[in-house]
């Protein structure tokens, strides 16, 4: 692990073809708004940590005719004409080097992992990013192998010797990010079904602070909740659905966690408005309509074919009875995708909500 060297991100900034940089950051996965022109692009702060090939971490704004703007995470290798050029493929160029998607070097990046077992902190002319591991988190090695996971979405997700998952956050929101959150909370509090957290890297700067990575425990044995639904429903619907209970109680501990801590404001229990009540329940009674509509045609399923209004007329009864619980902390993005089934039973992943 080589001395970080700074690049000052003004130097690059007047260096780098924005032109090439704006329209190759439209064209990703995990642009989030494709639907928006960008009217100007900016590194706006960026570290070196590495040499030979060079890593540079930038955060990238993109502003917007209407004068807001985003803010984005990208690792980029950058080399010189003189240099093999990495497989990832070319963001922009300046008159000495070019910069490319360091995830097309996926190897290059195990360098995130090897700061955060270090715990390092550096210093740059506009903040410092730093990296933090869990106390009691077993080291990661240099010799490590390190591959993508699966195709790229909102996020940018490493495999490392499959033992750790680092997922690298894209698009960048103000404050700690709520995967960190939770996954702090709840491991905090011992729940157990989760991949447990190794550790994150995170930026604050006079502009902005925020969370740019967790790593992860990796399962290399599990199947996503979705994935085993598509294969077990058509073989063995009668075993899934028993799992499934087995999901439900797994949810049921993780809310009772979640409400457990009336002192911590992020966390703390509410007692709903009556107008919340009520829009909470038009949700759900529209979302009972659509989900009996949509019920396959499964034998195991037919005790239940034909029900939905007898479930919207209990969920009606129980809304006239008035406030009764309290408004808690969810997962935010909650499906059977969000869910590992592993041979020690359900995992429960993707905290950080919505896209």
């Amino acid at each position: 692990m080589s001395d970080p060297v700074q690049i000052p991100a003004a130097e690059i900034r007047q260096c780098m073809d924005e032109e090439s940089l704006r329209a190759w950051v439209q064209q990703q996965r995990w642009y989030a708004s494709k639907s928006r022109a960008v009217a100007g692009i900016e590194i706006v702060e960026g570290v070196t940590l590495r040499e030979h090939p060079t890593l540079f971490l930038a955060l990238v704004q993109t502003r917007f005719a209407t004068g807001t703007h985003e803010l984005y995470q990208l690792p980029l290798l950058l080399s010189t004409g003189a240099e093999q050029a990495p497989s990832g493929g070319a963001v922009a160029h300046t008159d000495e080097w070019t910069a490319h998607d360091a995830l097309g070097e996926p190897s290059v990046l195990l360098e995130l992992i090897l700061r955060i077992d270090a715990g390092e902190e550096i210093d740059t002319s506009e903040g410092r990013f730093s990296f933090w591991r869990v106390d009691g988190s077993s080291p990661g090695s240099e010799a490590a192998e390190v591959r993508l996971m699966g195709v790229e979405q909102s996020n940018s997700s490493l495999v490392i010797d499959d033992r750790l998952v680092l997922k690298v956050f894209r698009k960048l929101e103000p404050g700690i990010n709520p995967e960190l959150e939770m996954l702090r909370f709840l491991t905090a509090r011992g729940f157990p079904n989760i991949a447990p957290l190794y550790g994150w890297y995170e930026y604050d700067g006079a502009a902005l602070a925020a969370t740019l990575g967790v790593a992860q425990q990796f399962f290399p044995d599990a199947t996503g909740g979705w994935e085993l639904a598509l294969a077990k429903l058509s073989t063995d619907p009668g075993w899934f659905l028993d799992q499934l209970g087995g999901l439900g109680e797994v949810t049921a501990q993780m809310h009772t966690v979640l409400a457990s801590d009336a002192s911590d404001g992020a966390f703390a229990p509410e007692v709903p408005s009556q107008e919340a009540l009520s829009l909470l329940t038009a949700t759900v009674d529209e979302d009972i309509e659509r989900l009996f509509l949509r019920l396959p045609d499964n034998e195991h399923l037919a005790p239940i074919v034909g029900r939905g209004q007898d479930v919207r007329e209990r969920l009606a009864s129980r809304s006239q009875l008035g406030v009764g619980g309290r408004v808690i902390r969810t997962h935010g993005d909650y499906h059977l995708g969000q869910s590992l089934h592993t041979p020690r039973g359900w995992v429960i992943i993707d905290f950080e909500g919505e896209p």
